[in-house]
């Protein structure tokens, strides 16, 4: 497994334990309105950094984006209690199981549409900073 892949399996995991919502690991298709609230983890890139030529050594600094979607009058009030549970749950530990020297938030994005009601897609940003090998991206160093 990757080191990418374990980071995004575990955040899974995290997710999986938000109560209020049901989480999804790169879900495409739609959300029903009687599904409820989803929390979905995608990754989104990796620009990676060779530290040094004469070593095996490069940084990368996954970027990777849970979407709530939620549904209501007021959609974002209503995902509200969601986004901060996933964001509590993900940044309880900085290194998510040693899998990662650093974790930080980087952005929040909102995406209203109309849909079955008005309908909220909440874009949250986190950026998980490890170290592989050059030639072996499963190996965390």
């Amino acid at each position: 497994m990757t080191a990418d892949e374990s980071i995004i399996a575990y955040v899974f995991t995290l997710l999986a334990t938000v109560s209020g919502a049901t989480a999804f690991r790169s879900r495409e298709e739609a959300v029903a309105l009687q599904e409820g609230i989803a929390v979905i983890v995608k990754p989104e890139e990796v620009p990676y950094e060779n530290r040094a030529a004469a070593t095996d050594l490069t940084l990368a600094n996954l970027t990777f984006v849970i979407t709530i979607i939620a549904r209501g009058a007021v959609p974002d009030s209503t995902a509200d209690p969601v986004r901060q549970a996933v964001h509590k749950a993900v940044m309880a530990d900085k290194t998510l199981g040693g899998r990662a020297a650093s974790l930080m938030p980087h952005s929040t994005k909102w995406d209203f549409e109309e849909a079955d009601q008005t309908a909220a897609a909440i874009e949250m940003r986190f950026v998980a900073r490890y170290q592989t090998g050059t030639s072996d991206i499963t190996a965390l160093i």
